[in-house]
């Protein structure tokens, strides 16, 4: 926590002021940054390395990539633009965050502290873990996918397993089962109950059993073992069981969620605290990258007209 002698410490209150501290190094954090950069605008990018996008072995979603894009590329490539806009990322996390007398926001960080006129939280989500012997294999071969990021637009024609809790929760189903017209649901546990877990409001054929074992072949094919010993294959798995913002720091700054969790918004990205912006997953539903980096600029663009 930060004490009340920080809020009058003169090496603090005394220190540089940036027009913008930009929390979270994923493709909202770092499009935020190169905007303010852009724009004129005194800013640093505060990364703890935890971006989801870390992890995606192909983007498709993203313009100027037809082919895809790995998601640690992009990550480097838009490091790259911030820094030749002359933007630094200080690589630390940020511990606690709060407002000064003055009205500027203190940040606290593991290793320093920083004084912002204005915070973007890009602080992103979390993926429940999917407590299933196997699913670490599957996900390093990237063939394990939160599907909500990229789209369906190269999942014709594979064989689709849909990992979750029960279909009554599996967003766009529909353009799903375009796509995919063998894509099935893989019941995990089906601690919703079975008569949620039998129902069929998604359209999705359900693998009887419940799942108890993942296996890779050596050709790439998922091997899904259900607790009846049967085994099905796949050619890739997608996670229904959503994401959770991380909106720790939001809520240090009594910030308003939604119904879901999230930060909730205005159009410009700014929050219900004053000078507190949010973009990317934690500001809502998990986005396509694109629409993460798009929402981005404009509550940089927002930051930018405040002045």
């Amino acid at each position: 926590m930060i004490e009340a002698t920080d809020l009058l410490s003169a090496s603090v209150i005394g220190a540089d002021t940036f027009d913008g501290v930009v929390i979270g190094g994923g493709p909202a954090g770092l499009a935020a940054a190169i905007h303010l950069r852009q724009h004129g605008r005194s800013v640093r990018l505060v990364d703890s390395g935890a971006s989801r996008a870390q992890r995606i072995a192909r983007a498709l979603n993203v313009a100027g990539y037809p082919d895809g894009v790995v998601g640690g590329h992009l990550l480097e490539r838009m490091r790259q633009h911030l820094r030749a806009a002359d933007g630094h990322v200080t690589y630390d996390s940020v511990e606690d965050i709060r407002r000064c007398p003055d009205g500027r926001l203190l940040l606290r960080l593991r290793h320093g502290t920083l004084l912002a006129r204005n915070v973007i939280l890009c602080t992103g989500a979390t993926d429940p873990p999917i407590n299933l012997p196997g699913i670490d294999d599957v996900a390093s071969a990237g063939l394990l996918r939160t599907w909500s990021w990229q789209g369906v637009g190269d999942l014709f024609g594979k064989r689709v397993g849909v990992l979750g809790y029960s279909r009554l929760g599996v967003p766009g189903a529909a353009d799903l089962r375009r796509a995919c017209a063998e894509a099935r649901f893989i019941v995990i546990d089906c601690a919703a109950g079975k008569a949620e877990c039998s129902s069929c409001q998604a359209g999705l054929e359900r693998v009887p059993g419940v799942a108890s074992h993942i296996a890779l072949a050596r050709n790439s094919t998922i091997l899904v073992t259900c607790d009846d010993g049967r085994t099905h294959e796949f050619d890739l798995l997608l996670s229904a069981f959503g994401a959770r913002p991380r909106t720790y720091l939001a809520d240090q700054l009594a910030v308003r969620l939604d119904v879901h969790g999230a930060i909730a918004i205005g159009p410009s990205g700014l929050t219900s605290a004053d000078n507190v912006y949010a973009a990317g997953d934690v500001a809502g539903a998990p986005c396509q990258i694109d629409v993460a980096i798009g929402r981005a600029a404009v509550a940089a663009a927002a930051v930018h007209d405040s002045f």
